[in-house]
């Protein structure tokens, strides 16, 4: 019994301590690469790159060529919406030539009130496509939506003022698609005020003199080169 007891305890005690970690064997350090090896990996990684820089550039290509594409469609939608909205005035037109020519009556009034007529529709496209005119008068001029065409004189207006259209301008929207080429104001010119002096022939010696005098009376101290001096001349010392 006591040698089983022994045994137990003994197989106690080994279980309470703690195991001891196997150590592990050591990972072979790699060789270090030749030249030749380093050499075909530098061949593998500029191949990789060049596939890569393909594939990029011809994704870029593919993208060019889709945005081209959606461009072209874009202006070929536009120019059918544009058309589009002109056809009735073709029409309209092809009508009022035909109701003319028809007439055993060439009446000019009525041949008027179809063109103003087809102005007016036309008016609406444009309006319809936000294009507005540009045809405010006795407004100051503003260059950037006025070209002058010409100045005239009206004094009830102020200066460079808008006073007539001679072509009408247009908006887009809030950009200028066209400048109005307009006549502006100006003020009559006013003549120069001349002041004419009448040239009388005077003596030059006479003025000479006359500016000789007034010297001397200015100055009484300066003698003239007549009066003699108390200096001693040439003729003293020879005495």
């Amino acid at each position: 019994m006591k040698k089983r007891e022994k045994k137990e305890n003994n197989s106690m005690e080994e279980k309470k301590k703690p195991q001891e970690k196997k150590e592990e064997p050591e990972k072979p350090k790699p060789k270090p690469k030749t030249i030749e090896e380093k050499y075909q990996d530098s061949l593998k990684e500029i191949d990789e790159l060049k596939k890569n820089r393909m594939y990029l550039q011809a994704e870029m290509e593919n993208s060019q060529k889709i945005a081209l594409k959606r461009i072209e469609n874009s202006k070929y939608d536009i120019k059918v919406n544009v058309i589009r909205n002109f056809l009735p005035i073709v029409d309209s037109f092809e009508a009022a030539i035909s109701k003319y020519q028809a007439s055993s009556k060439k009446d000019y009034d009525q041949l008027l009130d179809g063109i103003k007529s087809l102005e007016k529709q036309f008016l609406q496209v444009l309006k319809g496509l936000g294009i507005k005119p540009i045809e405010q008068l006795y407004v100051p001029f503003n260059y950037k939506e006025h070209d002058v065409f010409m100045k005239l004189v009206d004094e009830g207006q102020p200066e460079d003022t808008v006073i007539k259209i001679a072509q009408k301008g247009y908006y887009l929207g809030e950009n200028v698609l066209r400048p109005a080429k307009v006549i502006v104001s100006k003020k009559k010119d006013k003549p120069k005020d001349a002041i004419l002096v009448e040239a009388e022939d005077v003596d030059v010696k006479e003025i000479a003199e006359n500016d000789k005098e007034a010297h001397s009376e200015e100055n009484p101290d300066v003698e003239s080169d007549n009066v003699k001096t108390d200096e001693p001349t040439k003729t003293d010392y020879i005495s």
